[in-house]
């Protein structure tokens, strides 16, 4: 049998699209599908089981592309001329594997539409797996840093979006929200298959609040706030360094946050004043368990102008934690609505940082609320994030359905 190959990109290399991968793999392999993950080995993001293991089926293979030097995410001329040689990366890769099929998420504007011109040049079925709205995302920054001239090169790069998902064959947003955008920048309804982001549950078991790692941080019993993540233009570390000035102040408790980037070395200069506060680099994927598992209370945060193009998947692992969520996200964000709806924590959309705090407080001072909510976190997380379904849909949308023999295995 001629060997048939699938791509599956994750720019960002997060942990759920590389366990989608390996699922895809496993039901394909009698089919001789191979399927090879690739992602971006030049950006700063926290990253998933990305080596093959003795335990991955033989069809599945992981391909870093690397541009030699780490991507600036702040510098923009910089990073746009570095996301398309990264593009130029990404088609050598299909032109060296010829894939019937590639699906590609978490991809910059530039890269993506080389990308999509690539496989449709090749006949290649494509499909654009929206994390993020780009170029919504690049005006606001954009348009901030650089008045007028900024908006222009938002407008500019939401054009080229729009190309990318009228050419692609399939259009995965992860969230219904995403979807009258779509509609708005002429992608066809019939394209538009939401499926909702989940995290990999097999890999993220719930560990006691006094493991290994919290061991090793000499964390005593006072209440406990993780960050874990990424901390970037879409955050406002001002938050969370309020919040560890309510902690040194009142001496309740530890704030951890695990991120790398200007924010983070931010915090970090702060820390130095601010015994409640340490700043740690990203954690061993292998050791994310037991972080999660080390807090009472873990964090996230979104600014007001992001909900609209971004939803952050570090909700869905937390959720896998079974612990409480403290989370400043506009209320009508989907993570915000899930959090309400499941009554796993508390949320605010508050731009200031009182209500935030004073949450933080009201939680660290009820360890039985705490607990519930992380025990309909875990419920849910052990529900919804059924990676058999969920990769059904995705194969269905690559055009090569799931042989239903293989689902019963």
């Amino acid at each position: 049998m001629n060997q048939r190959t699938v791509i599956i990109h994750d720019y960002a290399g997060h942990p759920f699209q590389v366990e989608l991968s390996r699922y895809l793999a496993s039901v394909w392999k009698d089919q001789g599908i191979r399927v090879i993950h690739a992602f971006s080995s030049s950006t700063h993001t926290p990253q998933g089981s990305l080596q093959v293991t003795p335990d991955d089926p033989p069809n599945f293979e992981v391909v870093p592309l690397s541009l030699g030097k780490m991507i600036q995410k702040y510098r923009f001329v910089d990073r746009f001329i570095s996301e398309k040689k990264y593009g130029r990366l990404l088609c050598e890769l299909c032109e060296q594997r010829k894939p019937e099929a590639v699906l590609s998420g978490n991809t910059p504007t530039v890269a993506q539409l080389m990308l999509v011109n690539w496989c449709n040049r090749n006949n290649a079925r494509v499909a654009t797996w929206i994390q993020d709205m780009y170029g919504v995302a690049a005006k606001r920054v954009l348009s901030k840093k650089i008045p007028v001239l900024g908006g222009l090169a938002g407008n500019y790069l939401i054009h080229l979006d729009g190309k990318s998902y009228r050419q692609s064959d399939s259009v995965i947003p992860i969230t219904e929200d995403f979807t009258p955008l779509l509609l708005k920048q002429g992608v066809d309804a019939s394209k538009i298959q939401p499926i909702h982001n989940w995290a990999p549950l097999d890999e993220m078991p719930q560990m006691p609040r006094d493991n290994d790692w919290s061991q090793s941080m000499k964390l005593g019993d006072e209440p406990r706030f993780i960050y874990s993540g990424t901390l970037s233009v879409r955050h406002n570390p001002q938050l969370l360094l309020d919040l560890a000035i309510r902690l040194d102040k009142e001496k309740r408790g530890r704030l951890i946050v695990i991120s790398e980037g200007e924010a983070a070395d931010w915090l970090a200069e702060h820390s130095k004043k601010l015994p409640s506060l340490s700043v740690l680099p990203f954690q061993p994927f292998s050791q994310l368990p037991m972080v999660l598992g080390a807090a009472d209370v873990l964090l996230a945060i979104l600014e007001p102008d992001a909900g609209v193009f971004c939803v952050p998947s570090k909700i869905l692992t937390y959720l896998c934690a079974g612990r409480a969520l403290l989370t400043a996200i506009p209320h009508d964000n989907l993570a915000a609505r899930l959090i309400r709806d499941l009554d796993v924590g508390l949320n605010t959309s508050a731009t200031e940082s009182e209500p935030f705090v004073r949450m933080a407080m009201e939680l660290a001072a009820d360890n039985e609320r705490r607990q519930e909510m992380g025990e309909r976190a875990r419920q849910y997380a052990e529900k919804e994030f059924d990676i058999a379904k969920i990769g059904k849909r995705f194969a269905a949308e690559l055009g090569i359905p799931v042989d239903q023999e293989c689902l019963a295995k």
